[in-house]
This record gives C-alpha cells, sequence and structure tokens, in this order.
C-alpha cells in the first residue's frame, strides 16, 4: 500500500529592522504537522550572510539577536502553558494566534498560514525554506518543539501513560544520596526499572548543564543495573556545520560523553527508534502497580 500524504501548515517568518526604512526580510519558516502535531521551525541567525548588509548599526542587530532568542523559546513551549505562553496545539489556529492576536516583538511579523501535503516532513521543509528565503536548508537544522512533550503525547495515544509508564518521577539515584531527581519516565520490564530521560531543549546553557549533571549522578551513583535512556531528536549533519546552534552542538557531545562512559545510557532517537522502544513497552512492559513496588523496594 502506497504511503499516503501529510497535511501541514506553515507560515512565513519575517522582519523589519528599523519602521523608517521600511525594509522587510523573511528570516524564517515554522511548519505545523496535522498527523500529529509537531511544530518544526529554523529562524536565519544574525551571522547569516543573507543579513550581512540588513542591519544599519550594532543596535539593530543586537535587538534581532534578542527577537530570535525570544521567538524560539515561544515555539519551544507552544505545547505547554509554562508561565502563560502556551499557545494552540491545533496547526492552523497556532499560526492564526502567532499571526494576529499573540503579542510579537516589534519588527517581527508572522505571516497567515498556508497549507501544504507532503510524504516527508523534512523534504518539504527543504523546499519552503528555499522558496520563501531564497536558499537551500540541508545545511542548517530543523529544531523541534518540547522533545518530551512530544513524547508524552505520542506514549498517552497509546495509553501507557498510567498503564506501563510513570511521568515526571522522583527517583533516588543512591540510598546514600539523600535527594529524589526527577526523570521524565519510568517503565519497568522483567524485574528492571528504565528511566527515560529527554535530551533538554533549551536555549539556557545553564538547563543543559544541570540535565548533564543530573545524568553524570545517575551514570555515578544508580545502583541498578537497568538502562537508563535519553530520548533526543538527531538535527545535527555534522558538528562542525558553522550554521548549527552552539547548544545543539553541545547537547550532542555531552550524550556522545554519556554514553561512551556507562554501557547503561542510551540514546534512543526520537524520529527512528521510539515507536519501537513503545511497541517493547506494550509487549514486555510491567503494569503501573509492579513499577510502584520496584520503585519502592
Amino acid at each position: 500500500m502506497a504511503n499516503k500524504q501529510q497535511g501541514f501548515w506553515y507560515s512565513v517568518i519575517s522582519y523589519v529592522a528599523n519602521s523608517s526604512r521600511n525594509e522587510i526580510l523573511n528570516v524564517g519558516l515554522i511548519l505545523n504537522s496535522e498527523k500529529d502535531k509537531d511544530t518544526f521551525f529554523d529562524i536565519l541567525p544574525a551571522t547569516n550572510t543573507k543579513l550581512k548588509y540588513f542591519f544599519a548599526n550594532s543596535t539593530e542587530k543586537e535587538n534581532y539577536k534578542n527577537t530570535l532568542s525570544y521567538m524560539k523559546k515561544l515555539l519551544q513551549m507552544s505545547k505547554s502553558n509554562d508561565l502563560g505562553l502556551g499557545l494552540e496545539t491545533h496547526p492552523q489556529k497556532m499560526l492564526l494566534q502567532l499571526h494576529g492576536e499573540f503579542g510579537l516583538p516589534n519588527g517581527l511579523f508572522i505571516d497567515l498560514p498556508r497549507y501544504a501535503e507532503a510524504y516527508d516532513k523534512n523534504e518539504l521543509f527543504n523546499q519552503l525554506f528555499e522558496i520563501y528565503l531564497g536558499e537551500a536548508h540541508q545545511k542548517r537544522n530543523i529544531r523541534t518543539v518540547a522533545i518530551k512533550q512530544r513524547a508524552s503525547e505520542y506514549f498517552d495515544s497509546k495509553n501507557l501513560i498510567g498503564s506501563k509508564i510513570k511521568s515526571n518521577v522522583l527517583v533516588s539515584p543512591s540510598k546514600k544520596f539523600p535527594i529524589n531527581l526527577k526523570i521524565d519516565f519510568v517503565f519497568g520490564i522483567k524485574d528492571s526499572i528504565n528511566l527515560l530521560q529527554s535530551a533538554p531543549n533549551s536555549e539556557n546553557k545553564e538547563v543543559i548543564t544541570d540535565w548533564y549533571q543530573k545524568m553524570t549522578t545517575f551514570s555515578s551513583k544508580y545502583e541498578k543495573d537497568s538502562d537508563i535512556l535519553i530520548l533526543n531528536q538527531n538535527t545535527l549533519d555534522n558538528e562542525k556545520e558553522i550554521d548549527s546552534d552552539d547548544n545543539e552542538i553541545i547537547i550532542s557531545q555531552m550524550i556522545d560523553d554519556l554514553t561512551s562512559d556507562d554501557e547503561r545510557i542510551k540514546l534512543i532517537d526520537m524520529d527512528s527508534e521510539l515507536s519501537n522502544l513503545t511497541d517493547r513497552i506494550e509487549q514486555k512492559g510491567l503494569n503501573i502497580e509492579e513499577i510502584n513496588k520496584l520503585l519502592t523496594a
């Protein structure tokens, strides 16, 4: 049976550096999937060659950087209600909200959403990026919104949350370690408790550092012989790529370090491996009562 095309809604992000000049430039793209409500986006960094002569001075460039940072955080929070900044999860409604009623920084504009169908989201994103921004996207990253939120919604669609998977669980790395640390998801296979922690999706290096310290603590102190899984989405084709976000490279290097030092720590790719892990939990996972017993043992 042939694959069916999926529906997507997309909007172009444009920016005006100085209202008196009224020079408007397309600087980014948002793509929302109708099927799983994933949000994909990318925005040109201030160092991109397309913006080389767009800013008249350093102040305009700095304003753009601040606006860019705000927009990234806003989109990353689009599937949660943290700090009251949550956006609609419906693909078209979210873009309409950004276009009209949601207060954006001065100079930033989101156009009305358009509809498209495609077999592959990455190929569609690349094509649209080249059409509206005039450059190929293959050497850039598609940033995804909230890995943890996507995984939670996927598990929930399989009716696993609360039946075979516990979410937001406080776990002590060791009986000698008097602190409980929050783990995104916990599930059981046979007599083992397995931990599943999402990679950080943040622009804040302190958040990334705290995440790494938590994972190294579990690696060094966790006494149980069970898997410690890191859920991430691979968006880096080349770690030396000049347009890649620095934080994404740092996270990738941290994951490499963790997996090389502890054989219990394994990387689970959001796109290619999560469904297989979910199938395994459905078929062999312990029920929630058994998980609770193992957690308190």
